[in-house]
C-alpha cells in the first residue's frame, strides 16, 4: 500500500498524500506529513520540493513541520543549507526559494540566536552562498571570471549584517573556503552541477 502511495506521490504529491490518509497511514497532521517527506523511501526529490514549496496555507505548515525535524544547531548557516536541500530539489523559480528559505532563516535563527541577528539576515547570506556556489562551480564560467574572497565579503555585507559574527571576514572565508572546496549539489541522478538557477533572481 506505501508503494502505490509512494508511486502515486512521485506522479502528483497531493494525490499520494490523500492515498495515504485515506489509507490511514498518516493522520493529516502537518507533523506526520512531514515525517512521511523524512523517512519515506522512494520518494522523488523533486517531487517533495514541488510540494514543499507550494505556496497555500497547509503546505507552508508542512514545510515549516519539515524544517522544524531538522537539526541545525551549531552548523554555520552554508551547512545548514547543506542539510536542508539534502533532503529535495526545491523548484527553480526564485518566489518558490525564497519561500523555502525564509521558513529555514525561521528556524535557524531559534536553533543558532547568538550566531545572527534576525532571520533577513540569514536569508541574505543565504543568498550570496547560493550565488558563489553557482559562480565557483558554474562550468560555464571562466576560471578567471570567478568570484574572488574579496567580492563574497562585500555580497554579504549591508548595514543589517555588519554587526553579526556569522558575517565577519573570518566566518566569510571560512565559508568560501568550504564551498570552493565542496560545492552544494543537490541530488539530482543526474550531472546535477549547479546548486540553484535562481540564485542570480534573488540575490537582485
Amino acid at each position: 500500500e506505501i508503494k502505490s502511495a509512494v508511486e502515486s506521490f512521485n506522479a502528483k504529491p497531493q494525490k499520494g498524500i490523500d492515498q495515504l490518509l485515506i489509507q490511514k497511514k498518516i493522520n493529516g497532521d502537518p507533523e506526520d506529513i512531514a515525517r512521511f517527506l523524512h523517512r519515506t523511501e522512494g520518494l522523488n526529490m523533486k517531487m517533495i520540493g514541488e510540494y514543499l514549496a507550494k505556496k497555500n496555507e497547509f503546505c507552508t505548515i508542512v514545510l515549516r513541520a519539515y524544517i522544524s525535524q531538522l537539526d541545525f544547531e551549531g552548523l554555520m548557516v552554508d551547512e545548514a543549507m547543506r542539510a536542508l536541500y539534502g533532503g529535495f530539489i526545491p523548484p527553480g523559480e526564485a518566489q518558490q526559494i525564497e519561500h523555502i528559505n525564509a521558513e529555514f532563516s525561521d528556524q535557524y535563527v531559534r536553533q543558532n540566536p547568538d550566531v545572527f541577528s534576525n532571520p533577513g539576515n540569514v536569508e541574505f547570506m543565504g543568498y550570496a552562498i547560493m550565488m558563489l556556489n553557482t559562480d565557483l562551480h558554474n562550468p560555464n564560467i571562466e576560471e578567471k571570471r570567478r568570484m574572488q574572497l574579496n567580492q563574497f565579503i562585500r555580497n554579504t555585507r549591508s548595514p543589517d549584517t555588519e554587526s553579526d559574527p556569522a558575517c565577519s571576514e573570518e566566518a566569510c572565508a571560512k565559508i568560501y573556503r568550504r564551498i570552493k572546496a565542496n560545492e552544494i549539489k543537490l541530488k539530482t541522478g543526474d550531472e546535477g552541477g549547479l546548486f540553484l538557477k535562481a540564485a542570480a533572481d534573488m540575490y537582485e
